[in-house]
């Protein structure tokens, strides 16, 4: 794992160091992590809603079934679950 080094007004680390308490993370650099980690979902979900947006304006008919949601899912995440089938 990297060590990166940042700077935070007084403020914002007496906020952190109190999310770190009530929240039950072990550190400030776990906490962190999972604020990183929720934004990467928010990302994804944005870029899925997007997507999806953009689909529905195309007009065209597809019919969606879980393989299609999973396989959607893993590309988003760039965790592809499988590799693609040419489809």
């Amino acid at each position: 794992m990297q060590r990166v080094e940042i700077a935070l007004a007084e403020s914002v680390k007496q906020f952190a160091d109190g999310q770190v308490h009530e929240g039950g993370y072990a550190s400030l650099s776990e906490y962190l992590q999972a604020l990183v980690r929720a934004d990467q979902k928010r990302k994804a979900k944005e870029k899925l809603e997007e997507m999806l947006v953009d689909g529905l304006a195309s007009g065209a008919p597809v019919e969606v079934t879980a393989e299609m949601w999973s396989d959607l899912r893993g590309k988003l995440s760039g965790k592809s679950r499988r590799p693609a089938s040419g489809r």
